[in-house]
């Protein structure tokens, strides 16, 4: 039964982002749905992707240089064997970076009333999350005051599944100009190979409209340039919007200088040795007054390669192969 949902969901799939693609383009459906097979069966480029990035704009050629789901998913097994179950709960692999969190933080057990309270006393301001990954990312601002409980916030956080607590931190004003609602990070992705730590990707996220910054639950994503840390794309959302400028802020996104670049590289190669559990990483960074907080990271790292940020049509995925050695593959299917 679970097969047959899911062959009905691909030929949904299928047949929604054809129309998609259709409508940009003004290509017959059919044959776009086709090249998608193709694409998926040469390339492991899913149906979703190839309207995102593009695939009915490029060669055959062009489209052997993209990192897609499937490509992603042999890069993960080639540099991460020891499994990606480390990234499970944020409170893992927090412990092992702790040095570099520079913010407090509380996992609510539902047994830690006290702690709660002495945490909530010393932050009164402070960001709730969901400690596993696999979960809906939630993330709140909570503000307390005199009138709440302790117990009775405790418990909502609980119900919420909200427990993982942390210190908010103050962002580096230049950063803050951009968007000051939300924590506007830098995401990189790393490979490690043979002891040398290489820097294949780096992306700035901005927060519009909310606290989160994520392009999947309403944030925007922009291209950086990784020699000269000034952003090189304007920003781009999940429902294709591209924006010039920031809505809020009416601060240009293409253009933006990211501070402290350089320094910024070297705190990510040395977060990148520190890691001993994986190879292949991406880690997101905020920037601070004095310094940088690693906020996160994932063991599947997600590659944004939108038109606007791959001009030439050629993406990254030669470089990966010359680090590796090796060619990656995807199986023949019938």
């Amino acid at each position: 039964m679970l097969k047959k949902n899911k062959k009905k969901n691909d030929i949904t799939a299928l047949q929604n982002y054809a129309t998609l693609t259709s409508r940009k383009n003004n290509k017959n459906r059919l044959f776009l749905m086709k090249d998608m097979m193709k694409c998926y069966k040469l390339y492991g480029c899913h149906y979703e992707e190839y309207y995102y990035n593009r695939f009915d704009l490029l060669t055959d050629k062009q489209r052997e240089t993209y990192v897609t789901e499937e490509k992603n998913q042999l890069l993960v097994k080639e540099f991460n064997k020891q499994g990606t179950s480390f990234q499970e709960k944020k409170t893992t692999y927090y412990q092992a970076l702790k040095n570099d969190l520079k913010r407090d933080y509380l996992y609510l057990t539902g047994e830690n009333l006290d702690e709660f309270i002495v945490f909530s006393e010393k932050h009164p301001v402070f960001i709730a999350k969901t400690d596993e990954r696999k979960d809906i990312n939630q993330i709140r601002r909570v503000v307390l005051n005199e009138h709440m409980k302790p117990d009775k916030v405790y418990e909502s956080l609980l119900e919420k599944n909200l427990n993982l607590l942390e210190e908010e931190l103050i962002q580096h004003p230049v950063m803050k100009e951009l968007y000051p609602k939300a924590l506007n990070t830098v995401e990189f992705i790393t490979i490690k190979h043979k002891g040398k730590v290489h820097i294949t990707s780096c992306v700035l996220k901005i927060g519009n409209g909310s606290i989160v910054n994520n392009v999947y639950y309403g944030g925007m994503v922009a291209g950086i340039d990784l020699k000269t840390g000034v952003v090189n794309t304007p920003g781009v959302d999940y429902r294709d919007h591209v924006y010039e400028t920031h809505p809020s802020t009416k601060v240009k996104i293409q253009g933006f200088e990211i501070p402290d670049f350089q320094k910024l590289k070297q705190y990510v190669l040395s977060l990148a040795l520190k890691l001993k559990q994986a190879n292949y990483v991406s880690f997101d960074i905020a920037l601070l007054e004095d310094g940088f907080a690693f906020i996160d990271l994932s063991l599947r790292p997600i590659w944004y390669q939108f038109p606007l940020f791959v001009p030439d049509k050629i993406a990254k995925l030669p470089q990966i192969e010359q680090v590796l050695g090796h060619q990656i593959e995807i199986k023949k299917r019938a």
